[in-house]
């Protein structure tokens, strides 16, 4: 649950979220994904599905100009 994470992925959805400092959380999660794999394959998909549909290259760039080119003629 690191800044930069949490916008990226929903908690379990297309994976888990835990504090940076909550050993006992991320163990509990590890030993979640250990006795029941078959919640990972969805988690798995979604995250796929995500990355392909929120961070397409094209996209990133697009949505870079834009701010760019924003700011710029705003401060003009």
């Amino acid at each position: 649950n690191a800044p930069g994470l949490r916008e990226s992925i929903q908690h379990g959805v297309e994976g888990w979220l835990v504090s940076i400092e909550d050993t006992p959380g991320l163990a509990f999660w590890i030993t979640q994904a250990i006795n029941h794999p078959e919640l990972l394959p969805p988690m798995a998909k979604a995250a796929r599905q995500r990355a392909e549909t929120e961070y397409d290259e094209i996209k990133v760039v697009a949505k870079m100009l834009e701010l760019v080119n924003g700011n710029i003629f705003k401060s003009v």
